[in-house]
């Protein structure tokens, strides 16, 4: 969203999950954004770790977690307020990361937006909505998809992707 100078009205922004996790606020985000977050510490990589009901989210990019749970109540309440808007759509955007298997596909395809993609290491016809990151299938999912193709481009992995494309559909609908 940032990249293309759009507003982004949610908490769930530079944080991650476990695929399942994340499926479950996207199923019920509602729910989750109105629950107080506990606080877990933090995981092996120095991240800190928060608790919403039975989901846990892991904060990148802060530097305390009081920066972390600041970032996430003031995107539980841009949420809120978007939500109200007219023209406002939830755009969903996943990867194969994070322990997304075949048990998740259907929860996944039954996720009710109109505007979501998954991006998969594995060309899937069972998933709806999914972009092939062509070559590879070698892996055991998708790489980071803000790192850059190579040490030369300036093109970042999800630039293959066409972005602009499907977020002018949201506004052009």
């Amino acid at each position: 969203m940032k990249d293309y100078s759009l507003p982004s009205y949610t908490p769930m922004v530079n944080n991650w999950y476990s695929a399942e996790d994340f499926i479950k606020i996207c199923e019920n985000p509602d729910y989750y954004f109105s629950i107080k977050m506990l606080y877990l510490g933090m995981d092996e990589n120095g991240e800190f770790i928060g608790k919403i009901d039975d989901v846990t989210v892991h904060f990148g990019h802060t530097s305390s977690y009081e920066e972390a749970l600041k970032k996430w109540e003031i995107g539980c309440k841009s949420y809120f307020r978007a939500k109200k808007k007219d023209n406002y759509e939830i755009c969903i955007i996943q990867n194969d990361r994070n322990g997304f298997n075949d048990t998740l596909i259907d929860r996944f395809n039954n996720l009710p937006y109109s505007h979501k993609i998954i991006f998969v290491h594995k060309k899937d016809n069972s998933l709806h909505d999914a972009f092939y990151m062509q070559g590879e299938d070698n892996k055991s999912y998708v790489d980071v998809m803000t790192q850059f193709e190579n040490k030369l481009s300036i093109r970042r992995r999800y630039d293959r992707f066409d972005f602009c494309k499907w977020f002018l559909e949201i506004y052009n609908s």
